[in-house]
């Protein structure tokens, strides 16, 4: 197939937007650590059915079931917080 300079170019500049995309996804996924990256998982597991859950929902929703405060109030609260750590922007 012949292409002429100009698609050429277009699909260059394409191409290269979408490496762009796809590496400031991989920079913020890779500043997640500790509890914020399991928060983050968390929310995205906790929200399958547990039948349809991958195998890596198991770290951050053990995690999750793992708060536990001394009443049901409490440890409501302890778990919203855990899941309030991963960031929203």
């Amino acid at each position: 197939m012949k292409m002429n300079k100009s698609k050429m170019w277009i699909l260059i500049i394409m191409l290269y937007q979408i490496l762009l995309i796809a590496m400031s996804h991989t920079a913020i996924a890779e500043e997640l650590t500790g509890d914020k990256k399991l928060s983050c998982e968390a929310l995205i597991c906790l929200t399958s059915s547990a039948e349809n859950m991958p195998d890596e929902c198991t770290g951050s929703v053990s995690r999750y079931f793992s708060i536990n405060e001394d009443t049901q109030k409490d440890t409501e609260k302890a778990r919203r917080e855990f899941l309030a750590l991963c960031p929203v922007d």
